[in-house]
């Protein structure tokens, strides 16, 4: 025992980033290249201690004793070494051996259910565990590997394929179906196998849902480069061969992913393609994605369409905004700013529960291109619903469950430093849950700040949206944060985080400045106009249809002349001489002045109605018989008049008297009628 704490001595003297772990094996804490480790490996000989067990027994992955025993050095990813005849076989710096049963499709055919092992970067199948020397299908080299990944129907189905040779278009495709639980092992193997020798990509693959080598472009102007990609659950990596970066994609970031692409923009260095590259876009930046065949390049656009379309209950599992916000999220807080801040009772009424049910599913299955309409004012109550309704539907609270007691605390603090012990606590979240917490409170104080229109103020907004954000409908959860002292805890939580919002999350003065530009400019165009009253009448000038514009029915005959004055029209014509506005009825037949406190009102909307609107207009034109007192005569002979229903004309005399009543008489001067002069309308 002495010599081997000796030796481990020594070789962390040599090796300062190398230690002997605790059970044996070494520990690689300084993450040193594979190639090295493996020689230091070597070098270390029978000095380092090394627990024996069966192989990969957590796996379920057996095989005989007779045949191999296992030894598990744990590099980097859970990478097993094998003991064959004290020789060890290593793929690309790292010992790969792993075996178990699969049921094998080759090429549509099925083959039945296989022994398989992957060593010296080899796959081949067998009959049982214990002909391993009897290859029934294989050897199939991995380093002609172009693709290995899950199935997108089925988790415990694997896609392998691979070229017959360098210099052949022919390629054969493996249909490998295990266990689920041996499912991500496998790919992990797989991949590592004839994936690149680079160590920033080495250290990057710790889990795998597909890999291989494809041909990548990055936007419309960039040249078509080879690089490998591998998909880890929802993160998308990639490495081109004239770049040594690594580039990392979010998947819930896409906001499409197109899969008929013009001609154009096919990669040319594909040959025999029928069917070209797919294209994902994110929010100012695309990527085209083609691998060396048709067939592999709909692998990868099935694999990752599926993640795309992956719906879970949990905060990170839905789409994302560029900021890390749910695109749910987004959407509803965009809808309220714009058409909510000035609604009364914002937050507090509920709208149609059906509404709120259906626009919930419809921005869960496609978040990204579902349109929220104004199509009444109770839309935004449906919205305000759903907003709500997607914190509680949650698998756990916008606030986790474990900083909440810390926060109560900070909360009965008096002292002013306590916005900086909210930033502490805060900061410690992971960052979707951190955007989306800022972004809501961020709107919750815009909220707050128009108290005066929508009569929500911080009290009343953290009583509604405490429960919310510290809680979720879940049963089990009720006795433990539904209590009345909980409930008051969350309030005055809320409270702090809305009024102290720009302490707490650090916001910058040209945010601030930005922001109150955009509250200006909406403040503007929110701000109510005064209401017309009436509507709008049509006044036609000189003549019908000739040159028209239109005035309020409230106004009088006086002001309608002067508008009719300033019209560029009445100018162009060099009109002088006395105008007016007559009333045209009968298709113009009959027309009368207009008084000029006359409002058109009293037309438009009184006897019009009892008439045929259609024949009756209004007509500024030229007075060919002024008003004047000089030609003001009280008594008319020989009035041609006929009473209402009556067929026929009477002869009869029409006298003003009193100057407000006209009398008719008869030619006999007898009197026959009187009216009043403001209950008759002359018309010619």
């Amino acid at each position: 025992m002495p010599h081997i704490l000796q030796a481990a001595s020594e070789m962390k003297r040599q090796s300062p980033g190398l230690e002997v772990g605790p059970s044996g094996g070494i520990w690689n804490p300084g993450y040193i290249g594979l190639e090295d480790y493996r020689k230091l490996v070597e070098a270390s000989g029978n000095f380092i201690p090394v627990k024996r067990r069966s192989r990969y027994a957590e796996l379920a992955a057996l095989s005989t004793t007779e045949k191999c025993e296992a030894e598990d050095s744990h590099v980097d990813n859970a990478v097993s070494g094998l003991k064959d005849s004290n020789k060890e076989e290593t793929a690309d710096g790292e010992a790969i051996c792993f075996s178990g049963y699969v049921h094998l499709m080759f090429n549509k055919k099925d083959r039945g259910r296989l022994w398989a092992v992957l060593r010296s970067n080899r796959l081949t199948f067998h009959e049982s565990e214990d002909e391993v020397d009897n290859v029934l299908h294989g050897p199939y080299e991995m380093g002609a590997a172009t693709f290995v990944g899950r199935s997108s129907h089925s988790r415990s189905v694997i896609n392998l394929c691979l070229k017959d040779s360098t210099l052949c278009l022919h390629w054969n495709h493996l249909k490998l179906t295990t266990d689920e639980h041996n499912t991500d092992h496998w790919v992990l193997l797989l991949a590592k196998c004839f994936m690149p020798k680079d160590e920033t990509l080495a250290y990057s693959v710790r889990n795998v849902d597909a890999a291989g080598r494809v041909w990548i472009r990055q936007g419309a102007t960039c040249p078509w480069s080879k690089g490998w990609m591998h998909l880890d659950k929802r993160t998308l990596f990639y490495v081109l061969d004239n770049c040594a970066m690594l580039f990392e994609l979010d998947v819930r970031k896409f906001i499409a992913m197109k899969t008929e692409v013009a001609k154009v923009d096919w990669c040319a260095s594909v040959a025999g393609s029928q069917k070209g590259p797919f294209l994902l876009t994110q929010d100012g930046s695309s990527l085209y994605v083609q691998a060396e065949y048709d067939s592999i390049t709909a692998f990868w656009a099935e694999v990752i369409s599926s993640e795309m379309e992956r719906v879970g209950v949990k905060l990170e599992d839905y789409k994302l905004t560029a900021d890390d916000v749910p695109i749910i999220v987004d959407k509803c807080i965009k809808f309220i700013s714009t058409y909510g801040l000035y609604q009364p009772g914002l937050y507090r009424r509920n709208g149609s529960t059906v509404e709120a049910r259906l626009l919930m599913e419809e921005l869960k299955r496609d978040p990204v291109n579902v349109h929220i309409a104004p199509t009444s004012d109770e839309m935004v109550n449906v919205v305000a619903d759903v907003l709500r309704s997607f914190f509680r539907h949650l698998d756990t609270p916008l606030v986790p469950y474990f900083i909440q007691k810390r926060l109560f605390a900070i909360a009965e603090i008096k002292d002013t430093n306590k916005l900086d012990e909210y930033h502490e606590v805060l900061m410690s979240l992971p960052r979707v849950r951190l955007q989306t917490l800022r972004r809501l409170l961020d709107h919750l104080r815009d909220v707050t700040e128009h108290v005066n229109a929508n009569l929500a103020t911080v009290e009343n907004i953290a009583k509604v949206f405490g429960p919310t954000l510290f809680s979720v409908d879940n049963a089990e959860e009720e006795s433990d944060v539904r209590g009345y002292d909980t409930m008051i805890n969350q309030v005055n939580v809320l409270k702090d985080l809305i009024l102290g919002y720009t302490i707490i999350f650090r916001v910058s003065l040209r945010e601030m400045h930005a922001k109150s530009k955009m509250d200006m400019l909406q403040g503007k165009a929110n701000s109510a106009k005064a209401r017309a009253d009436g509507f709008l009448v049509p006044i036609h000038l000189f003549e019908k249809d000739s040159h028209t514009f239109n005035v309020q029915s409230s106004l009088t005959a006086e002001q309608v002349c002067e508008a009719a004055r300033n019209r560029p029209s009445f100018h162009d014509e060099g009109c002088a001489g006395n105008f007016a506005l007559f009333e045209m009825v009968k298709s113009g037949q009959l027309q009368r002045r207009v008084g000029l406190r006359e409002k058109m009102s009293s037309m438009v909307t009184d006897r019009w109605l009892d008439w045929d609107p259609t024949d009756c207009f209004l007509l500024f034109k030229r007075d060919l018989q002024p008003f004047s007192f000089d030609q003001i005569y009280p008594f008319a002979d020989d009035v041609k008049i006929a009473e209402p229903g009556s067929k026929s004309f009477t002869t009869g005399h029409l006298k003003l008297e009193t100057g407000t009543t006209i009398v008719q008489y008869n030619k006999s001067m007898k009197q026959l009628n009187e009216w009043h002069v403001d209950d008759v309308l002359w018309f010619m």
